[in-house]
């Protein structure tokens, strides 16, 4: 029996229209499935965790939507085990569908899962914020990119672009408004509670565990899904115009050898800024927090792949 949570207002509105097309393939095929539909935030989370209420019983769940649903449905699950994941992406960004080199064509993806030829473990980040605590797929982040990754959740620009199916470049355009708005702080980085690190200018600091976040910017290029690490990039200390230069060169992961680029590998990593700014766990607002710690979560999730 498949489960399926979608998301049919992901990408505004473009996710129930995906469901339409999934769904005639499923009943074509004569497919036993049952479909739950999400109608207010955190609702993936309450449908899998009543999914996965028997500790005993074996799930395979699918996920139609984008990186904020699979976000809700991870946060949900209570013995990860014992299910196995599936996931049709239908989001603006898609950076766990780009992580994972998982089909993003409808058909193809199901396909994918109706006959399934490989599996994948897939570590978790587990991001601490205030007194909040939330398992992330693909990344967490304080500052410059979960600023952008607030505004996007209730931006016009983004409704507009997914209509035309360019949803992704909502990022790079909030992006461009936020570094202008932006003013770098001192920060203090410590990794696996042995190495301080101190910086002056900090743009943002972003924990993943896939190489892209922010609908495809490629931030921490040799992460890696099953390595028991979080990778983690830093940015301080470069003008604006610079920061300017390096967003595209991000799309392929080749800014990392710059001057004012960090990247880290930890199993653990706390960050304190001098104020508050924004924080998000894959594209999810955590709002304004001065601390964020981030883990590699005991919790592995077995994926479709």
């Amino acid at each position: 029996m498949y489960h399926f949570i979608v998301n049919p207002n992901s990408r505004s509105g473009y996710g129930g229209q995906i469901w339409k097309i999934v769904e005639e393939e499923l009943n074509r095929r004569e497919i036993d499935y049952n479909v739950y539909f999400t109608n207010h935030r955190y609702h993936a989370t309450e449908i899998a965790r009543s999914l996965t209420f028997d500790i005993n019983k074996q799930c395979i769940i699918v996920v139609l939507g984008g990186d904020g649903t699979i976000n809700e449905v991870i946060n949900g699950i209570i013995n990860y085990n014992n299910v196995i994941l599936g996931y049709i992406p239908s989001g603006s960004s898609n950076d766990m569908a780009r992580g994972l080199k998982l089909p993003t064509d409808p058909l193809k993806a199901l396909e994918n899962i109706l006959n399934p030829k490989h599996y994948a473990t897939m570590d978790l980040g587990l991001a601490t914020f205030g007194k909040n605590k939330r398992t992330f797929a693909v990344s967490s982040g304080i500052g410059y990119d979960a600023a952008v990754c607030l505004e996007a959740l209730d931006s016009p620009l983004k409704t507009k672009l997914n209509k035309i199916k360019l949803g992704k470049l909502t990022y790079l355009a909030i992006a461009l408004k936020q570094l202008i708005q932006m003013k770098p702080v001192p920060a203090t980085l410590v990794l696996d509670d042995v190495n301080k690190i101190k910086f002056d200018k900090i743009y943002f600091m972003a924990a993943l565990n896939l190489p892209y976040e922010g609908g495809g910017f490629k931030f921490c290029p040799k992460a890696k899904t099953n390595d028991g690490l979080i990778d983690l990039i830093v940015v301080d200390s470069i003008p604006k115009l610079k920061v300017l230069f390096l967003l595209p060169l991000a799309f392929k992961g080749l800014h990392t050898h710059f001057k004012g680029i960090n990247i880290y590998q930890a199993q653990k990593a706390e960050i304190t800024i001098k104020q508050r700014l924004a924080v998000h766990t894959d594209g999810e607002s955590g709002f304004m927090q001065q601390k964020l710690y981030v883990e590699c979560s005991p919790n592995k999730l077995k994926i479709i792949a």
